[in-house]
């Protein structure tokens, strides 16, 4: 099965002054009338049922969580237990699915997205799961970059 993984760590230190410890930029509605949060929950609910859904955030953000996406409860969250970046967030959301679903398919998503429109990104995670199911293949999706940017990393493709 499918599972979605949300990256929610963000301290609100790169998006000052709008967003601030109290309240990083995966709470504030910048796009639309919805918080960031719940702009990418929403944004993948068509492929992914909520109960499939994992947000990984410190434990200081968990009531953050909840209030942002009321339909959220405490098992959707993932603390970790000390903020360590991108890669052991991910690696602990994919300890968490082992257990849940050993066959698990692990989505990873940030919360800093804008993505539209969001169709065409679900017809690309549902392409990719269906190479990854059938390969146990590691599926990556990026965008062409417009400057580099040594902070994103590359990747090099073939």
């Amino acid at each position: 099965m499918i599972h979605g993984v949300i990256l929610a760590g963000g301290r609100g230190e790169r998006f000052w002054p709008l967003s601030r410890a109290e309240k990083p930029k995966q709470f504030l509605r910048l796009t639309s009338d919805k918080t960031m949060l719940e702009e990418t929950i929403l944004r993948v609910k068509p492929l992914i049922p909520l109960e499939r859904i994992r947000i990984v955030a410190s434990e200081s953000m968990s009531e953050h969580i909840l209030s942002a996406a009321d339909y959220l409860g405490q098992n959707h969250i993932l603390t970790e237990p000390r903020g360590r970046n991108t890669c052991l967030a991910v690696g602990l959301a994919a300890v968490h699915l082992r257990y849940e679903d050993p066959e698990a398919i692990m989505v990873v998503l940030s919360t800093d997205h804008l993505i539209r429109p969001p169709e065409k990104l679900v017809r690309i995670i549902e392409d990719g799961c269906a190479i990854a199911s059938s390969d146990n293949t590691l599926i990556t999706i990026g965008i062409v970059p417009t400057r580099p940017e040594t902070a994103y990393g590359y990747i090099t493709v073939g």
